[in-house]
């Protein structure tokens, strides 16, 4: 019988303030990997811990073990994951849409604080052609039911006061793609969250134990071999970029490619922004960070210094929003990620049986968790992909039926 999920509140906080913390027990408890699992799944990120949540919750009792290379921690810039749904692809525009909903109820399912804050998104177009760019993508996202549309300069400017003159930008202001209910969460927060809720449910959260290889059993997975001992498995998962080179050991091929990202933080000063902003004049995206800074996430080209970018990524932000030179850099992160050429992930079985792949996500892992972990763990709990994650599967590469996810700051 599962033990009883030890809820947040505000009288719990009251009696161990009272008890100077010393009745109060962690979230989670260290434990070692288990000999064997139903299912093992590789990577700490967001889709794999909700993918571990939900496969407790709906396939119990299988035995899930989550086997997390280093600690629990968000990728730079997962403080403030922009949750969107003004994709290219309707099947897409689905998964991230269905997150969405799911988001408004998930901090009270959790027991946890996800900093869910509405503020919507803007995304400017400087040129015709991205502003036919930006038609099309609003036209998908129409077609598909999602809330974004096209907005004039002058409504785009209502919407960013403190947006530079046409005649102080590289490019005038030819109009914007407008996503009201585009909202940002607290990467971390919906990591730990689900790993809380997944552990209590049974599963095993397993911290500083890489994978080092894959067994195999003629045609199928058997498990895998970690730094803490071999863990057999029927079912293996995996979601993390670094056990690539375990699946190229054992003659499986991934089209990956890296992706790098630097994440600045601006130090809290006078207000900037109240919408979440995109544009290529940036190089990414600006948004409002909850303690009052801002955040600026841009793309780079892998191997250029962090110093450079951080340059010319303040002087792209003063060009397009001149109050911003007011507010000082604070800190800044790099990190580099393997993505899929087409900017979607790979989800769904992969090579040997038993063998299944959540990984190569660009941008949208933590927008996505949600209905990821609802519909992987379905797929996995029935043995196949269901209509909804079939575009996303491996085999696209080889019949050529590929997706377009890459930002739509970025030409088609």
């Amino acid at each position: 019988m599962r033990a009883p999920v030890r809820r947040f509140s505000w009288f719990s906080l009251v009696r161990e303030a009272r008890r100077f913390g010393t009745g109060s027990e962690p979230a989670r408890r260290p434990v070692a990997p288990a000999d064997r699992y139903d299912v093992v799944i590789l990577g700490g990120g967001a889709a794999a811990l909700a993918l571990a949540y939900h496969l407790r919750r709906l396939y119990d009792p299988p035995r899930v073990g989550l086997l997390s290379a280093g600690p629990l921690e968000g990728a730079p810039g997962a403080i403030n994951a922009v949750l969107r749904t003004d994709r290219r692809e309707p099947a897409a525009i689905a998964l991230y849409a269905e997150a969405r909903r799911r988001y408004e109820g998930l901090s009270r399912t959790l027991d946890f604080n996800l900093g869910l804050t509405p503020r919507g998104l803007l995304v400017l177009a400087h040129s015709e052609l991205e502003l036919d760019r930006l038609a099309y993508v609003a036209a998908v996202a129409a077609e598909a039911g999602a809330a974004s549309w096209m907005v004039p300069p002058r409504e785009a400017r209502s919407l960013l006061p403190r947006l530079a003159p046409d005649l102080a930008l590289p490019g005038p202001l030819a109009g914007a793609l407008w996503q009201p209910g585009a909202a940002l969460v607290d990467g971390e927060a919906v990591m730990w969250g689900f790993a809380r809720m997944a552990a209590a449910l049974g599963a095993d959260i397993v911290e500083g134990c890489p994978a080092t290889g894959l067994r195999l059993a003629g045609d199928r997975v058997a498990g895998v071999e970690t730094t803490k001992g071999r863990v057999a498995a029927e079912t293996v998962v995996v979601t993390d970029a670094a056990a690539v080179p375990l699946l190229a050991a054992a003659g499986v091929a991934v089209p990956l490619e890296p992706r790098v990202r630097h994440v600045f933080t601006m130090a809290p000063g006078p207000p900037v922004l109240d919408v979440t902003v995109e544009s290529s004049l940036l190089g990414g995206l600006a948004s409002r960070s909850r303690r009052g800074g801002m955040l600026l996430a841009v793309d780079a080209a892998p191997g250029r210094a962090a110093w450079s970018a951080a340059s010319e990524a303040a002087t792209r932000l003063t060009t397009l929003l001149p109050a911003s030179s007011r507010l000082s850099l604070a800190a800044g992160a790099s990190a580099t990620t393997l993505a899929t050429p087409d900017g979607a992930p790979i989800l769904g079985p992969l090579g040997p049986e038993g063998l299944w792949a959540c990984l190569g996500w660009d941008d949208g892992e933590v927008a996505a968790a949600p209905s990821i972990g609802t519909a992987l763990a379905a797929a996995i709990g029935q043995g196949g992909l269901d209509a909804a994650l079939q575009p996303f599967a491996a085999e696209r590469f080889v019949t050529g039926a590929l997706l377009d996810e890459r930002p739509v700051r970025e030409p088609a």
